[in-house]
């Protein structure tokens, strides 16, 4: 757990300005800078199964629009000086930069989850509970991402307790081969991704149509892998974000709205895709320094993404469903939904 105590002082640390929200620069500004606030839920019922991917939750907090660099007062100033120094990033091109805050917990499960054995051929037991620190540089073209992630995969992920009381409330039965669980790992991981935006047809205001993008990569004990994909949304009075995004590193796509995009009703549908080139899941391959239970994974494996959002005032709710190709050898493709609820204030 001394993995997890830096960064939990370094948030501790944030808190009063966080919970402040605009910095003093932005008080000047013409416009409001406003903060976002967004709750993640996906799970398998929405495909009516109980396996693989089950269940995740992952609540997001993006600051307002960061300080410039000279303001030395900022608690956040390291983030601007790091995304300043990232050789793949132009300060000059920023229109806005940012910093998130993230909370999660994911959890997979075999398909029988009433066996108490260790299933050979499926998928292993296990839960990912993390904190991620994203720092987000946007400009005319696109949104870069940068994300270090810390957490804890195995028995203190709290997997079994999550999954047995949601089945408790929804009369379901209990899961019983948590005892197979892989065994408790400190988790790190560095992401970057990168998000293009290309509008094709129609004007903001009205209809229109946009096409998106992305490339990105993970490093870790928890998650490797390179990725990219694209995706297309068609709708009324689009905000100037980077679409929905699913639970994934790196993967949020909202970014806070203006004013005025704050005060306005969109309404669109979309359709995207993602693909990994995954070189290590330790959800799949198990424990990094000891045996534990694992399944052969495979070495591509692709999200099918389509779904509605609609933003309202200050609030955005959109709805995803995905289809997932086989992530390991026995395994099959699986479908999940995931609803997403934002607030930009």
């Amino acid at each position: 757990m001394l993995v997890l105590r830096r960064p939990f002082s370094l948030l501790m640390s944030l808190l009063p300005w966080w919970v402040a929200g605009t910095p003093v620069h932005a008080q000047d500004s013409a416009l409001h800078s406003p903060s976002l606030i967004s709750f993640y839920f996906e799970n398998d019922l929405f495909a009516r199964t109980d396996k693989n991917y089950t269940n995740g939750v992952k609540l997001t907090w993006v600051s307002p629009d960061l300080p410039p660099p000279e303001d030395k007062s900022q608690p956040v100033n390291w983030a601007i000086w790091m995304m300043d120094h990232l050789p793949w990033i132009d300060p000059e091109d920023a229109l806005d930069r940012h910093v998130a805050f993230s909370f999660g917990q994911n959890i997979y499960t075999p398909q029988d989850i009433e066996s108490t054995e260790v299933q050979t051929d499926d998928r292993p037991y296990a839960a990912w509970l993390y904190g991620s620190i994203g720092l987000h540089h946007r400009t005319e073209r696109w949104l870069d991402t940068f994300e270090m992630t810390f957490g804890v995969v195995g028995p203190l992920a709290m997997g079994e307790q999550t999954q047995n009381l949601v089945h408790r409330i929804k009369g379901a039965p209990r899961a019983r081969g948590w005892d197979n669980q892989i065994d408790n790992e400190p988790g790190f991981n560095l992401v970057w991704e990168r998000k293009w935006r290309h509008p094709l047809y129609g004007d903001p205001d009205r209809m229109s149509i946009e096409l998106f993008n992305h490339l990105g990569c993970s490093v870790g004990n928890v998650f490797t892998y390179a990725n990219t994909g694209g995706g297309l949304r068609v709708g009324w009075n689009m905000t100037e974000d980077y679409g929905v995004a699913i639970i994934r590193p790196a993967g949020d796509a909202s970014v806070p709205a203006t004013r005025a995009d704050n005060e306005r009703f969109s309404l669109y549908v979309f359709g995207s895709f993602d693909t990994r080139g995954v070189f290590r899941d330790i959800t799949l391959d198990g424990n990094t320094f000891e045996e534990s239970h694992r399944a052969n994974k495979e070495p591509v494996v692709t999200d099918f993404v389509g779904g509605v959002s609609m933003v309202y005032d200050q609030w955005k709710l959109s709805y995803t469903q995905i289809v997932r190709t086989s992530q390991f050898k026995e395994g099959g493709q699986h479908a999940f939904g995931s609803v997403n609820l934002s607030f930009t204030y």
